[in-house]
């Protein structure tokens, strides 16, 4: 095996790796005629490909952290041999690297056939799917210190995007409300490895679904890469979707208010909120008295409400899922606020032009308190 690469193509891709699959144990090097790839092969495939001079094919294991010193040499191209089980490489100094045998099976790349759903990538519609999915920010609960706990389901049917994300207790979906995809699909995988392919996806990438297992392959000019399908992980997705969907979970009434407004009071109270804070609001008619109380002091504001139909409610709601809706909402737009269950559990919404977000979260009424 034989190959002459740019430094900083190498450095590129290891990036590219790092940020998709982590550092795993050891990788691979595989060169074909006038091609070069850096291969990860975990609980995900990854193959990022680089342009090559004066090849013969080979292929090769080494330590990712070793492989990560190399473009630290001082010359911008670098040659690179494999000789028995030592990697040659010649970037200004000379530099011996034993590398490992493969064994038979080690390596098995994923291949795509003619059976796979496939969805090619517009540049548009690309980008409505990168936004949405790059201001998802469930992960900001603190309940799951790594998204890869956190599933995520993402389908398209009836020319309708939605994504749906979810744990134990609270649970966001993001519909959309135009046409990305004209074929009916869905995968489930882990919030991160969805938010770390997102920001390398290019206009020339193509999405493969194997329907039989629902995995996820994402290709473009010089990327390959799976996403893990989760077997399991997508009951809290389930149960979320079956208790919207059925209207007599939901208490009979609503509040609307704006958008813009409430952020405005959100931030001028918020000058002492900490980690974990909760907002208690107190609604009379068509006001809301809101309170935040820490470690580090007291404020108090009030927002006048569009429409009120619920009544008078006196409750206590947690900042972080209800701050993420309104954040993720529009300028302009109105947030609609139902509860739901017990009165345990809230609910609200905003309608953008082109979206909608729907949050679900538990709340704590605070009865018989003025």
């Amino acid at each position: 095996m034989k190959a002459t690469i740019k430094r900083e193509d190498l450095a590129n891709s290891l990036k590219a790796i790092s940020k998709i699959i982590g550092n795993p144990e050891k990788l691979y090097i595989e060169v074909g005629e006038d091609s070069f790839e850096v291969i990860a092969n975990t609980e995900q495939f990854m193959s990022y490909g680089i342009d090559a001079e004066n090849t013969s094919e080979g292929i090769l294991a080494i330590g990712t952290n070793i492989l990560k010193g190399i473009p630290g040499m001082r010359k911008t191209k670098l040659t690179l041999q494999k000789v028995s089980n030592t990697l040659k490489v010649k970037g200004g100094s000379d530099v011996k690297i034993y590398c490992s045998t493969l064994k038979k099976g080690e390596l098995i790349k994923p291949k795509i056939n003619s059976k796979f759903t496939k969805i090619k990538l517009k540049s548009d519609k690309l980008g409505i799917f990168k936004n949405i999915v790059k201001q998802i920010s469930f992960g900001s609960l603190g309940i799951e210190d790594d998204l890869k706990d956190i599933p995520v389901l993402v389908k398209n049917s009836k020319n309708k995007l939605s994504i749906f994300i979810a744990d134990s207790v609270h649970s966001v979906f993001y519909i959309t409300k135009e046409k990305l995809f004209p074929m009916d699909f869905k995968f489930l995988t882990h919030l991160k490895s969805l938010k770390s392919i997102i920001s390398l996806l290019e206009d020339d990438s193509t999405i493969y679904i194997n329907d039989k297992d629902q995995k996820l392959y994402i290709k473009n000019s010089n990327m390959f890469v799976s996403l893990p399908s989760l077997q399991i992980g997508d009951k809290y997705i389930k149960n979320a979707i079956e208790f919207i969907e059925n209207k007599t979970n939901f208490v009979e009434g609503k509040f609307i208010f704006s958008r813009d407004k409430f952020r405005e009071i959100l931030t001028s109270i918020g000058i002492i909120r900490d980690e974990g804070d909760t907002l208690k609001m107190n609604i009379n008619g068509k006001k809301a008295s809101l309170n935040i109380k820490t470690v580090y002091g007291e404020s108090k504001d009030m927002i006048k409400l569009e429409t009120n139909s619920l009544g008078n409610k006196n409750f206590s709601i947690p900042l972080v899922m209800f701050e993420d809706v309104l954040f993720s909402a529009s300028a302009g737009d109105e947030i609609v606020f139902q509860l739901a269950g017990k009165g345990n559990v809230y609910q609200i919404d905003s309608r953008r032009k082109k979206l909608i977000v729907r949050c679900l979260a538990p709340i704590e009424l605070n009865k018989g308190k003025k």
